[in-house]
């Protein structure tokens, strides 16, 4: 996959990285501007978006499209790809959660294609 979309996101204010991650926590592609433990966060929110499509599934009011977590430092934005591939953005706290929101949205179907 090219990163030069993955790339975009890291042009953002407060965006350290984005992250292309299989379902079972696998890390496809990713840029990063001085993330520590990316597979960590990998492994985390694999987890986090499998129960996060159980809870749609169970609410029954549409697709999941973005799960946000925010820490005392950080956020992790993720948004599904396809079934088996989701992007996590990992901000600083100050960064414009709409922005990205945008963003992944805009670039969706482009991330897809480089898969």
């Amino acid at each position: 996959m090219d990163k030069d979309i993955l790339n975009k996101f890291l042009i953002i204010n407060g965006v350290t990285a984005a992250l292309v991650i299989g379902k079972k926590g696998d890390i496809i592609t990713s840029v990063k501007s001085g993330l520590s433990s990316p597979d960590a966060i990998a492994a985390a929110m694999s987890f986090v978006m499998a129960e996060s499509h159980m809870a749609a599934c169970r609410i029954g009011k549409g697709e999941l499209l973005t799960v946000v977590i925010e820490f005392t430092d950080y956020l992790l934005i993720a948004g599904s790809l396809t079934d088996d591939t989701f992007l996590t953005i990992v901000a600083k706290t100050n960064a414009n959660i709409g922005q990205i929101s945008l963003e992944m949205k805009k670039y969706r179907n482009q991330i897809i294609a480089g898969l």
